[in-house]
């Protein structure tokens, strides 16, 4: 699965559920969006910052690729898994 992490909205300010549909009705997105107020889960992921963070997770929970996108072939990858 694919999750997409939200941080802040453009004002800088803490992510809301409309925030969230907006994010998925703007890209097309049929995976979770999720508010991350203040990042943390993006910094326990690795991450270094910036707009979307997107995480792949396995079925296990495992964290199979994280950062500012995920790539098809990962997701690709993970399906064969």
């Amino acid at each position: 699965m694919v999750l997409t992490l939200l941080g802040e909205d453009v004002n800088s300010e803490t992510v809301d559920l409309e925030d969230q549909q907006t994010w998925a009705d703007t890209y097309g997105l049929t995976t979770p969006v999720l508010a991350d107020d203040g990042y943390p889960t993006m910094w326990a992921m690795g991450g270094t910052g910036g707009l979307p963070f997107m995480a792949l997770v396995a079925r296990g929970g495992e964290i199979l690729a994280a950062g500012n996108a995920v790539a098809d072939a990962e997701v690709e990858a993970a399906l064969e898994d």
